[in-house]
């Protein structure tokens, strides 16, 4: 292995360590079964893994789910990972990764 493959893997392991620390999440609404509405999710961006994850700001939740004026309560809405999202991520740093590899290969 010479010094640009491993300049790639080093690199690449640290994204994947950052993508892990900072991850996407979801903000998730269920509202109740004899309500109007659907269950939805909305993306919430990226935050530290350690950090709380609850919703806290009603009426900005009530926008991203354009929800209207009507108040809906804290209790409907959680925040979660957004695996599917983390998946693609880390798939296309690893593709990234073999492909440059591939290409820096020392040749003989």
């Amino acid at each position: 292995m010479n010094r640009s493959q491993k300049i790639i893997l080093i690199t690449s392991a640290v994204i994947i360590a950052i993508m892990f620390l900072f991850p996407p999440w979801l903000f998730v609404f269920n509202p109740p079964k004899e309500g109007i509405y659907q269950p939805a999710t909305r993306p919430a961006g990226y935050h530290l893994i350690l950090s709380a994850h609850r919703p806290m700001d009603q009426v900005k939740l009530s926008e991203i789910f354009a929800l209207g004026f009507p108040k809906v309560p804290l209790s409907v809405f959680t925040v979660m990972l957004d695996w599917r999202r983390l998946a693609v991520q880390v798939v296309g740093v690893l593709v990234v990764t073999i492909l440059l590899t591939t290409a820096l290969k020392a040749k003989k």
